[in-house]
């Protein structure tokens, strides 16, 4: 798993479950639909959904604000919708298998990458600096691990924490 709920998207989620659970019940009583083939979503299929990161929307309302949205079927007809904002009703898992070495190359890479799109109003650059962090831990075993050390320790050393720390906030 990627995220994890926090409380307030854990009680979002279960009104959510709940409301789809009466509509489908006010829906099947009116004889408007049938739910033959539908089953009604669970906490755990909306947070593999938000795993799955396949209904983010980012920069919504020119804000930096990243959003979960997906509609669920409720009947086989009608679908209901459930929006979720990262940080508030669900936050990054913090990568555990932390290497000193990774988190130096990472922090490296992600400054050289920074020199071609630096937005210094952006708050901090933790979720992309732990990101890339986690990618290559991924490729440790590789040859690409080393090919990406090479480059680092030759080349571009001098970027460690130019512009962005190892927490993934500016530096001043």
């Amino acid at each position: 798993m990627k995220y994890k709920l926090t409380e307030k998207g854990k009680e979002k989620i279960s009104e959510f479950l709940k409301e789809c659970q009466r509509k489908r019940e006010f829906l099947l009583k009116v004889g408007k639909d049938t739910a033959n083939t539908t089953k009604l979503p669970i906490e755990e299929d909306i947070l593999k959904d938000i795993d799955s990161e396949d209904h983010f929307e980012e920069d919504v309302w020119y804000t930096s604000d990243r959003y979960y949205s997906n509609e669920w079927q409720i009947t086989d007809h009608y679908t209901s919708v459930i929006i979720l904002k990262d940080g508030e009703h669900f936050d990054s898992i913090p990568f555990v298998g932390e290497d000193p070495e990774c988190k130096r190359m990472a922090n490296v890479l992600f400054n050289m990458s920074l020199d071609m799109d630096f937005d210094t109003s952006a708050d901090s650059y933790k979720k992309e600096l732990n990101s890339l962090e986690e990618q290559i831990q991924g490729v440790k075993d590789s040859s690409l691990y080393y090919v990406l050390m090479d480059i680092v320790e030759n080349n571009y050393s001098g970027m460690e924490n130019s512009k962005v720390d190892y927490e993934g906030n500016i530096v001043k």
